[in-house]
């Protein structure tokens, strides 16, 4: 993968990059987001286990990525993906609640 930037690696994330991009998310995005401030959840507990389930899914899944500093080696951002199969989909669609 390439980008803009030559300081910035881009590459596919995978199950080993969870603490890092855990990491990221709890001290970056939940702290600086405005909806995340809004609604007072800014650490990983306040959002439950199945918000972790779903990061590792999204890193096993090969389609998620990440950027790297070349330099530091420091992970800067992360795109999470996964693939929804269409019977999942349907399951989530029907769906009478939301998981807490």
């Amino acid at each position: 993968m390439s980008g803009d930037a030559r300081d910035i690696m881009f590459f596919r994330l995978s199950p080993s990059d969870y603490d890092q991009s855990t990491r990221l998310i709890a001290d970056h995005f939940m702290r600086r987001n405005p909806l995340c401030r809004a609604i007072g959840q800014m650490d990983l507990e306040s959002y439950g286990e199945q918000f972790l389930v779903d990061i590792k899914k999204c890193l096993a899944s090969g389609v998620s990525v990440g950027a790297r500093d070349r330099a530091s080696q420091t992970l800067a951002g992360i795109c999470l993906n996964f693939s929804l199969d269409l019977d999942e989909a349907h399951d989530m669609s029907n769906s009478d609640s939301v998981s807490d």
